[in-house]
């Protein structure tokens, strides 16, 4: 996939997930604000605007512990620190 491709697919998906976000529709939007934020991950301001959104879906869902972790993602992602994910 060429970086234009990638920056497409990015931009769809952030798209979906607000979109699912301003129709209550919380699972849909995690769904497309994870993969926006796969995507973005190797730019620094792409990875930060979707954990912003994240942040939103938490501030929507009132899920405090979303909230804290989501804005020290943000700072890290500014920083171009990457924080890897325990498998589940």
């Amino acid at each position: 996939m060429t970086t234009t491709e990638k920056n497409l697919v990015y931009q769809e998906q952030l798209a979906l997930g607000k979109a699912a976000l301003q129709k209550n529709n919380f699972q849909k939007s995690l769904y497309h604000l994870e993969n926006s934020h796969d995507i973005g991950q190797k730019n620094i301001f792409k990875h930060a605007r979707s954990h912003f959104w994240l942040l939103i879906l938490g501030v929507k869902t009132k899920n405090y512990k979303k909230i804290i972790l989501q804005f020290f993602l943000i700072i890290a992602a500014l920083l171009g620190i990457r924080i890897n994910k325990p498998n589940k």
